[in-house]
């Protein structure tokens, strides 16, 4: 368990520049697929980077959100043939439909 560990710590650290050697790898298959220079493929990915690092830290901080439900539609018993819907709004009506 402990030299797993071990090795678990020692692949985290190398991780970061892992992640930018495939990086530069991918921008340079990028270049030569796109016929555009290598810089502007490192620029895009590392801009897309950045913004992918920025919205899991993100995530990371605000945990797991837990959005209460507020709102369902429900097909309309009168015009079931139409496919409209109706929404309940109130606790206790959602409630009963849900358990209907």
């Amino acid at each position: 368990m402990r030299d797993a560990r071990c090795q678990w710590r020692s692949c985290k650290k190398k991780s970061a520049a892992l992640r930018q050697r495939f990086l530069q790898e991918r921008a340079d298959f990028f270049a030569k697929q796109l016929k555009c220079s290598g810089e502007k493929a490192v620029k895009a990915i590392i801009k897309s980077e950045r913004s992918r690092q920025i919205y899991q830290n993100i995530q990371e901080i605000m945990g797991k959100q837990h959005i209460p439900l507020t709102q369902i539609g429900i097909l309309s018993s009168d015009s079931a043939s139409d496919g409209a819907y109706t929404s309940l709004t109130s606790k206790e009506e959602i409630e009963k439909n849900l358990l209907q």
